[in-house]
């Protein structure tokens, strides 16, 4: 949960383009986003780091690659109890990545989302403290060039060759001969050229804090804790993904705890490979220690959200990180909060739902300013300063607006690099899918489009935004005909749960196990931006949604029996189970089920009993005790 990738792409488009390409191709985190911490604080402009990074690495080569959670206190709900929300998103597959479970041992009760054959619950409670998790993006991964002796097995560092730890490994594959692969470990870490091929680019090689073999506590000890401040201690021994985890306890806290080991850079901040043989650009032996890791407790403000948006001013805290999503979700929530002082777990699960584009929001004025001269772009405009911004699946004007910006993008990059188009969003290893660069895009063409600066497209935006649209009109016409009220964003660009094993099959396989195996089409909302995901492509609309908030939970903290959790499928991987999709209407009607707590709820709610026995006792024997 890091975005190493784009410092890798920003390495490979730097030896192509200028360091003032990059970095103007490579958008800071927007001033206008809100901030985790202080909260609903905007993080204000962008230092210029990335700027004399970009110069620094210049000098070197000497030649020219989602989720949210909130919650609100006690005097902030209707029920005077606090309530914590979340909902991450992972891939639009079916079995989904999540199992509802209620688990109670000897010295442990814990309920809610796990991931199957895990004892982790990353969404849940356990009768004394709820939490939640979105991804954090902390930068604990750093790329290094390295020197190689003339052997190939030692690396330079500070003038001397150090050897290398080699790696050798076995790759069976079937009806072939096995694949031997020897990998260099440098004291950074393993070189990546090998798998990636970089042909005749400098050696990389990989150095991440999680890489390390530490005690790992966390998730795995949760279920213990009696409070925020003994979660916050647990997660001190948590090196593995990093989390922004927002909780709340039966004492009324609401807490905000950043987790996963910070490293401490000794010269820059890393945002692109280092010189590996000069020690200075190494980290420093032991991370951040974690009583130092930003974190909230009880703000005053009575809310703590996050959507994996940016931690904290850098002013006021260590450096975690550059590479932060969008903060659109972020903002809505933080604005949907400010609206009213008093919650309650029905408006949060309708929270849940919300399909408002705070993008069109900020662009309508300079789009619908643009002086038509053709029927389809006034058409366009006609549909568009009619719409309320909120991208239904029935929504004509969301189809319109989703064409019009996959049009604009590549406009806009190839103006500032025409060489690097295709290294911005196409993969350069198919093992590793999207480049991971520039995860603030939007905003940045939310900017151009504002700002119009000058020295782009010889200052004459109103041709480009007009021929942007009229574009979007003709492609949409040509799929969908003329009449718009054929023209619907959910039915155009349906959701479907996939399985993995059905992706590769031939076609005749493939379309008997998809009425079996897959769930769907549906007409679905929403897209990357919006509170209820729906991530597709920012260049092809034509893509089906592939990121989708396949849990959501709302849990009221301290009234365990009120809570509801909705799961994108069913509990069983079996397609042929009545379990296998049992839940997906729930959860696309925007309902969900309660984990039954008590010992009352459980009584009332069980269907059947699984009776275990082992060495003479019985599973109900030890549930009575």
């Amino acid at each position: 949960m890091t975005h190493w990738l784009g410092k890798l792409t920003r390495f490979l488009i730097l030896q192509k383009e200028s360091a003032e390409v990059v970095n103007k191709l490579d958008p800071p985190f927007a001033a206008w986003n809100y901030l985790i911490k202080p909260v609903g604080e905007k993080a204000e402009v962008d230092d210029g780091e990335l700027y004399r990074e970009l110069v620094e690495v210049k000098k070197t080569l000497n030649k020219k690659g989602a989720s949210n959670n909130w919650c609100v206190s006690a005097d902030r709900s209707t029920s005077g109890f606090p309530i914590v929300a979340n909902d991450p998103h992972l891939g639009a597959d079916i079995p989904a990545p999540w199992y509802f479970a209620n688990v109670k041992g000897e010295t442990f009760h814990i309920c809610g989302a796990c991931y199957p054959g895990s004892p982790v619950f990353f969404s849940g409670h356990n009768g004394s403290v709820a939490w939640s998790m979105t991804a954090a993006f902390i930068d604990n991964v750093d790329l290094y060039l390295e020197k190689l002796d003339e052997r190939g097995s030692a690396t330079l560092t500070d003038g001397k060759y150090i050897p290398c730890d080699v790696l050798e490994e076995e790759i069976r594959v079937k009806g072939k001969d096995p694949i031997e692969l020897k990998i260099l470990e440098t004291k950074h870490g393993p070189l990546l050229n090998s798998a990636f091929s970089f042909s005749d680019d400098p050696l990389l090689s990989f150095c991440a804090s999680w890489a390390t073999p530490k005690p790992i506590r966390g998730f795995f000890c949760i279920q213990h804790c009696k409070d925020v401040k003994e979660v916050k201690k647990e997660f001190e021994y948590w090196s593995l993904t990093s989390t922004n985890l927002v909780m709340s306890d039966v004492q009324g806290n609401i807490c905000w705890q950043l987790c996963g080991e910070i490293p401490i850079r000794r010269k820059t901040k890393g945002m692109l490979p280092m010189p590996g043989w000069d020690s200075a650009y190494d980290w420093e032996f032991d991370p951040l220690p974690f009583s130092e890791n930003p974190y909230i407790l009880n703000p005053e403000e009575g809310f703590i959200a996050t959507a994996n948006n940016r931690h904290s001013k850098m002013k006021d805290e260590p450096y975690t990180g550059r590479d932060f999503i969008d903060g659109y979700r972020h903002a809505r929530i933080i604005n949907l909060l400010k609206t009213k002082q008093k919650w309650s777990v029905s408006d949060f699960i309708t929270m849940q739902q919300d399909q408002y584009s705070t993008v069109w929001e900020q662009i309508r004025g300079k789009v619908l300013a643009i002086s038509p001269q053709n029927h389809a772009v006034e058409e366009a405009l006609q549909i568009l300063g009619d719409w309320d911004g909120f991208m239904r699946s029935d929504s004509t004007a969301t189809l319109i607006h989703e064409f019009f910006i996959a049009e604009l993008t590549p406009k806009i990059i190839r103006e500032i690099a025409p060489g690097s188009v295709t290294m911005i969003y196409d993969t350069y290893n198919p093992a590793i899918g999207s480049a991971c660069f520039a995860m603030s895009r939007i905003s940045q063409i939310v900017q151009f489009i504002n700002d119009q600066p000058g020295d782009m497209f010889e200052g004459n935006w109103q041709k480009l935004l007009h021929d942007a649209l009229e574009v979007a009109m003709q492609k949409i016409m040509e799929d969908l005909g003329t009449d718009v009220s054929h023209w619907q964003w959910g039915t155009y660009r349906p959701l479907v749960l996939r399985h993995p094993l059905v992706r590769n099959l031939d076609d005749f396989r493939a379309e008997e196990c998809c009425k079996r195996w897959n769930l769907g089409p549906i007409p679905w909302g929403g897209n990357e931006q919006t509170l209820s995901v729906a991530a597709g492509s920012i260049l092809n609309p034509k893509i089906a949604p592939d990121f989708i908030p396949n849990l959501r939970s709302v849990i009221e903290v301290g009234n365990w029996d009120c809570n509801n959790f909705a799961l994108a499928g069913g509990q069983s991987e079996n397609p042929y189970s009545p379990h296998y999709h049992d839940l997906f209407d729930e959860w696309k009607n925007g309902k969900g089920i309660t984990i039954a707590w008590s010992k009352s709820k459980v009584a009332e709610m069980v269907k059947e009993n699984l009776l275990i026995r082992s060495n003479n006792h019985t599973l109900k024997e030890m549930i009575d005790d």
